[in-house]
């Protein structure tokens, strides 16, 4: 199975760092949660194929927790309100069309994100 994880592996140059948030956790995990040496354990084993392949590739991986956070939140929006991030939007379709949005997505070739709307009118 290749997956996305493995393609970033591939287009980083040497020396690079893979961050994924919905990989494979990885020991550094346990470590930034405080876990006890089994759960530091666990997660080297079930990392241990994937951070392999970093290796092989010259890169490193690390998986990163993300924790829901509103002021952060508000910050980006209030940053994407005010111009100074501004979100690619490759195209929008209809909640009908999910299934060709994820096929768009899945296919490459976009810039940016395609966005799914859920209106009353379909749109």
């Amino acid at each position: 199975m290749h997956s996305s994880i493995d393609s970033s592996f591939e287009v980083l140059r040497r020396g690079g760092l893979v961050v994924g948030i919905a990989g494979t956790p990885d020991p550094a995990l346990a470590d930034q949660a405080g876990a006890a040496l089994p759960v530091k354990l666990a997660l080297t084993v079930l990392s241990a194929r994937l951070r392999a392949r970093a290796r092989k590739r010259g890169v490193s991986y690390r998986f990163l927790f993300i924790e829901p956070d509103g002021q952060a939140l508000r910050t980006i929006a209030g940053l994407v309100d005010d111009g100074v991030l501004q979100p690619v939007v490759d195209r929008v379709l209809p909640f009908g069309q999910t299934l060709e949005a994820m096929r768009q997505m899945l296919d490459g070739g976009t810039r940016g994100k395609v966005l799914v709307t859920t209106g009353r009118d379909g749109s």
